[in-house]
C-alpha cells in the first residue's frame, strides 16, 4: 500500500486553512481560503478478499452548494465507501463500522447505494497526522487498515498553486467563482493513477486543471 506525502504537512495546512486569512497570507490555500469549497487533501485504501475500502476526507463549505459561490461556514468531514467482493454481505442494507477519528470512537452503519452497489457513511470528522498514513476500521466484523493512496509527489498546496497560475488570465473575467481542491484517482482511462484536480466554478461553466500527483505535471486542463 501507499502513502500520502508530507502527512504532516497536509494536517498543518488543514489547520491553516481553519485560521484567520490574515495568519496564512504567505501559502496559496490561506489566500484563496474563502473561496475553497472543498480540500480533499487525504485518500486511503484498504483492498483485502472480501472488499474494496476507500477513505476521503477534508474540509468543504456549508451548505454544500454547486454554485460557483463558497459558504461562509465550513465543515470537516471523512467518508467510508466500502465495495463488496462477491457473495460477501450479499442483500444486506447495511453494513457496521467501526473506526476512531482523532480521540473520537465512531460506531455506525454504512448504508447501500441503491444503483452502485456500494456501501457508506459520511462522519463530520477530519483525518488528521499519523490517520493520513493509515488508519484502522473494522467493516462488517473484518479488522482492516486503510493506508494512503500516493507516494511521494506534491501537495494540495504545490496544486492549488500551479492551477492558479495556469487560469491567471480566465480568472480576470470571472465576477465570482468558488474553488475544488481535491485529490482523487483517475477513473476515466486504463492509465488509471492519482492527480490533484482543482476546478474553478464561476457564473460561465467551470475551468479545471488536472495535475499528476506524483510528478506536478499539469496533464489536462479543461474550460
Amino acid at each position: 500500500m501507499k502513502k500520502l506525502v508530507c502527512a504532516a504537512a497536509l494536517a498543518a495546512v488543514l489547520a491553516a486553512f481553519l485560521m484567520c486569512a490574515a495568519a496564512c497570507d504567505d501559502t496559496a490555500i490561506g489566500r484563496y481560503s474563502d473561496r475553497i469549497s472543498d480540500y480533499r487533501y487525504g485518500a486511503l485504501r484498504a483492498d483485502n478478499d472480501l472488499f474494496l475500502a476507500d477513505v476521503i476526507s477534508g474540509v468543504r463549505e456549508e451548505p454544500y452548494l454547486l454554485d460557483g459561490s463558497s459558504a461562509e461556514g465550513r465543515t470537516e468531514y471523512t467518508l467510508v465507501t466500502v465495495r463488496p467482493y462477491g457473495d460477501w454481505q450479499a442483500g444486506a442494507e447495511s453494513i457496521p463500522l467501526s473506526v476512531t477519528v482523532g480521540e473520537t470512537e465512531y460506531e455506525l452503519n454504512l448504508s447501500r447505494h441503491p444503483f452502485k452497489g456500494t456501501y457508506s457513511a459520511e462522519i463530520a470528522d477530519a483525518l488528521e497526522g499519523d490517520e493520513l498514513l493509515a488508519l484502522a476500521m473494522t467493516v462488517g466484523g473484518e479488522s482492516v487498515t486503510a493506508e494512503a493512496c500516493v507516494v511521494g509527489g506534491v501537495d494540495g498546496e504545490y496544486a492549488l498553486t500551479a492551477a492558479l497560475e495556469e487560469a491567471a488570465d480566465k480568472m480576470k473575467e470571472w465576477k465570482d467563482y468558488e474553488i475544488y481542491l481535491r485529490v482523487s484517482e483517475n477513473t476515466i482511462n486504463a492509465a488509471g493513477g492519482w492527480y490533484w484536480y482543482v476546478g474553478f466554478l464561476h457564473e460561465g461553466g467551470t475551468h479545471s486543471v488536472l495535475i499528476n500527483a506524483l510528478s506536478g505535471e499539469i496533464t489536462a486542463v479543461r474550460g
